[in-house]
């Protein structure tokens, strides 16, 4: 159950909102001698826009400084024909506007623009202003990317691993790219017959079993680029191709797994900017670690078309899959074996004097065990038993009690 390098640091995406963004979370290490804003984003035909804003900070600046210099700014999205699609307005309890922008954690913000009604052709751009600077900054005029179409998600298996697999095609040769979200139910060891009075030193017997920490649900969210370039492959067609590869022996398989894939056609230079990163930079997890200085995107500054602007910014058309694994998949869960309780019961733990301390229920609470249910151990001695609290509440294994939205039992 369960350094960070003083180069700049910049937190540029707390969630992934894939359903209605392309936006990537990343971290950028490269020694500057001022800030750089980074904007985030796909144009999404057809869906939600959603555009990050945040800094790509001095040398040496404090954490608490990079979360506090946050940009606050507006974005709106500009057709050539001259239609603007503008930002969500979120309006308070009184009836007064906050700027959807204002939506920010680690120094970073987002702005979500609807382009659900945008149509598919035509070309498009991206407009923003930092509201804290007074500069606008536009992102190059863009076609629309054709459509990809998701096939199939499919998983292969040994003996000590699952491998998801993703199938598409194109209508065209293009250059796919995409995301995911992967949500599991699971459960801890077992739920609770018994509570611990801290106040009197005893165990509480409850009237019912508790199953309320039994339950939880995690979700990960795919913190890489994923590419690939269907021009190189036969009828524009990806077959089986393996993007996602964990133990079985991970709680993911324990009871129900959910995976949710987006997948977009980007363009060839924007292939080629997320490409250029990851072929340039020391790669290990963060696509931007550290970010080349010859690397260079699509977002122009009005005001001054010499200063640098972190991001490329395409026009994609998204296609969602979901996927459940079936009851055959759940066979294949080979969790580890967990090493059983050192003293249960806990009733016999200091019965004949021979353990270092004396039978003080409250010292195994301090120390992270909680009375469970009955048992008796190896030789008969029978009792309330205490395990680890993790082994009772999923929480401490990084679950929650809610459901993920849309998840089907």
């Amino acid at each position: 159950m369960m350094g960070t390098n003083k180069y700049l640091k910049i937190l540029a995406l707390t969630a992934l909102c894939c359903a209605s963004s392309c936006i990537y979370p990343f971290e950028v290490d490269a020694p500057l001698t001022q800030k750089r804003l980074v904007i985030e984003g796909n144009i999404l035909i057809g869906a939600l826009t959603e555009v990050n804003l945040s800094y790509m900070m001095e040398l040496n600046t404090p954490d608490s400084e990079i979360k506090n210099e946050k940009p606050i700014g507006k974005a709106w999205v500009e057709a050539e024909d001259g239609t603007h699609y503008e930002a969500i307005r979120i309006e308070d309890s009184d009836g007064g506007l906050i700027f959807s922008s204002t939506k920010a954690d680690n120094g970073s913000s987002t702005i979500v623009i609807d382009t659900r009604t945008a149509p598919a052709k035509g070309r498009y751009r991206l407009c923003v202003e930092d509201l804290g600077t007074s500069r606008k900054y536009v992102s190059s005029w863009q076609e629309v990317n054709p459509p990809a179409e998701i096939d199939d998600l499919t998983y292969i298996w040994d003996e000590n691993t699952m491998t998801l697999c993703l199938s598409a095609h194109s209508i065209e040769g293009c250059y796919f790219r995409w995301a995911y979200v992967e949500d599991y139910k699971f459960h801890a060891d077992r739920p609770r017959d018994y509570i611990f009075n801290y106040d009197q030193n005893k165990e509480i017997e409850l009237p019912e079993t508790d199953y309320s920490t039994y339950w939880c649900w995690s979700t990960n969210s795919s913190r890489e680029v994923d590419l690939v370039a269907t021009t190189d492959l036969e009828d524009n067609r990806l077959v089986a191709h393996k993007f996602l590869t964990f133990s079985r022996s991970s709680i993911r398989l324990q009871t129900r797994y959910r995976m949710t894939i987006y997948l977009s056609c980007i363009s060839a230079d924007a292939y080629r900017y997320l490409d250029n990163l990851k072929i340039t930079s020391d790669f290990t997890g963060d696509l931007f670690t550290p970010l080349p200085s010859d690397v260079n995107g699509n977002i122009t500054c009005v005001e001054d078309p010499k200063e640098k602007v972190i991001g490329y910014v395409d026009v994609c058309q998204i296609s969602t899959k979901e996927f459940y694994l079936d009851e055959k998949a759940y066979q294949l869960y080979a969790p580890g074996r967990r090493q059983p309780t050192s003293f249960i019961p806990i009733n016999e733990w200091n019965k004949n004097g021979t353990n270092p301390y004396p039978l003080d229920l409250r010292y195994f609470w301090d120390k992270g065990f909680a009375p469970v249910y009955e048992g008796a151990d190896g030789e008969g001695n029978s009792g309330i038993v205490w395990d680890y609290k993790r082994c009772t509440d999923c929480r401490m294994s990084g679950g929650v009690l809610e459901k993920p939205e849309g998840w089907r039992d």
